[in-house]
């Protein structure tokens, strides 16, 4: 052990080709006798190491490598091993990671993916996976990337698939290697599409998806239609964020309806979606905001499962205060009726904050409106307790929190058979009082009281 350290501090310092060469054939030597010592981590230039690291460092043959690897008893071990920063013990990086941040060597670089492919998404010390660096770096050829890609095991590549997506030096099937991955399931694209290749995101892409982010400007109308009809054919997306509007600018009307209409395909042709996250485009009017969004609002109205919807201006924060308010205005009644109907919507941005009907409906809806319809007494008084609407009430009163009152009101506007007969409230329920000290039983005769304070009302109190 004493003999390896002495050598790897011989290695550190020798300058000379010919001393070097002596020391790495010393310490070869030296792992032939003692092959135990080969996953050793050594003290090498302000951090700890394996022979391997400096090897690299110090710039070694290829066939000198190739003769260590030969001599570890565990290989991948070895290939997995990680530097440890003195400072941080917790940085460090394999090396797989040395040889990519030194000057790039292809053969070296691909030699160490094929003994351990898995090494190729783990982090050096720069923050970046070894496979990202290999993208990045102006020294590695195309074949050489497109092999590596090949060997990756991961899904982690929004960052590389955005990287390909926007630079037309990448080949398109780039694309394909960095989608053709079984465990796909959610990606953000935030790449400028050309056709080709969102053509490819279309087909091979967004079908495996459940979450596809898509924060993008559109080459073309043609694009966007083409995307748009991917989503509808994908039948395992659930949730859709930043999904960019088309600007709808130098078109037609009758083109205008046609881009428009096929959105709303496939917005209603997908009932799985659960969230929705949609953006103007930097130059689309105000009239083509309010156009876009009185046909998706008419849309989402057929969307049962949907929870949550948001939608926003990609323009300055400064800019989109200006023409906010005039597209409320000219949206929140199409929203509010949306609301009304619609019993599982919990988020609806940016009515929700500007408008206290809407607010209130989605309030409602977040409580368990829609297991509040028609709802038997026992099941309404699981709806409310569970929630601890109830086990607020007394504090309700005393504070006069309107909106939350408005709210258990609103859900036992769902079941009025129940009131008459005093059954909204079981005996046995629990109420908390104020002083959060006493405990006491909310009885039939409360319950009607309660039944009382919420009958007054005949509209909905916003």
């Amino acid at each position: 052990m004493d003999t390896a350290k002495k050598l790897m501090q011989d290695l550190r310092h020798a300058g000379h080709a010919d001393v070097k060469n002596q020391k790495i054939e010393a310490l070869l030597v030296l792992f032939q006798e003692q092959p135990q010592l080969i996953s050793e981590k050594f003290y090498y230039q302000s951090n700890y190491m394996t022979a391997l690291h400096a090897f690299i460092l110090k710039e070694a043959s290829l066939g000198t490598i190739k003769r260590l690897c030969s001599l570890a008893p565990n290989l991948p071990q070895l290939l997995g091993t990680r530097s440890e920063e003195i400072k941080d013990r917790r940085r460090g990086e394999c090396p797989l990671n040395a040889a990519c941040s030194a000057a790039p060597r292809e053969d070296l670089i691909v030699f160490l993916a094929e003994k351990h492919p898995k090494t190729l998404t783990r982090k050096g010390f720069n923050g970046e996976s070894a496979i990202e660096s290999v993208m990045k770096s102006g020294d590695i050829s195309q074949e050489t990337r497109r092999k590596l890609l090949k060997l990756s095991p991961t899904t982690g590549f929004d960052m590389i698939l955005n990287m390909v997506l926007r630079d037309t030096l990448f080949p398109t099937d780039f694309v394909d290697l960095i989608i053709d991955r079984k465990k796909t399931w959610s990606v953000e694209i935030e790449s400028h599409l050309c056709a080709d290749k969102a053509r490819i995101v279309c087909t091979k892409l967004i079908p495996r998806l459940r979450v596809l982010d898509l924060h993008t400007d559109w080459e073309s109308n043609q694009t966007f239609l083409d995307v748009t009809n991917g989503i509808q054919k994908a039948n395992k997306v659930v949730e859709i964020r930043h999904f960019t509007l088309a600007s709808l600018r130098g078109m037609g009307e009758d083109e205008q309806q046609e881009t428009i209409q096929a959105f709303q395909a496939a917005l209603e042709g997908n009932t799985k979606l659960t969230s929705v996250s949609l953006q103007f485009a930097l130059d689309s009017s105000l009239e083509v905001k309010i156009a876009w969004c009185t046909a998706i609002l008419s849309s989402l109205s057929t969307m049962a499962a949907l929870r949550n919807f948001s939608i926003e201006s990609r323009s300055s924060i400064y800019a989109w205060r200006e023409t906010k308010p005039d597209f409320l205005e000219g949206s929140t009644d199409g929203c509010l009726k949306l609301v009304e109907k619609h019993l599982n919507l919990t988020t609806l941005s940016p009515w929700e904050g500007n408008d206290r009907r809407i607010r209130y409906y989605s309030n409602l809806n977040r409580y368990g409106r829609s297991k509040a319809r028609n709802a038997t007494a026992s099941q309404m008084a699981a709806i409310l307790t569970s929630f601890e609407l109830f086990g607020r009430f007394s504090y309700m009163v005393c504070c006069e929190d309107d909106e939350a009152l408005s709210i258990v009101y609103g859900l036992l506007r769902e079941t009025p058979g129940s009131w008459s007969r005093g059954e909204i409230l079981p005996p046995s329920l629990s109420d908390w009082s104020p002083n959060r000290k006493k405990r006491r039983k909310l009885g039939l005769c409360e319950s009607m009281a309660l039944v009382s304070y919420f009958t007054k009302h005949n509209e909905p109190p916003y």
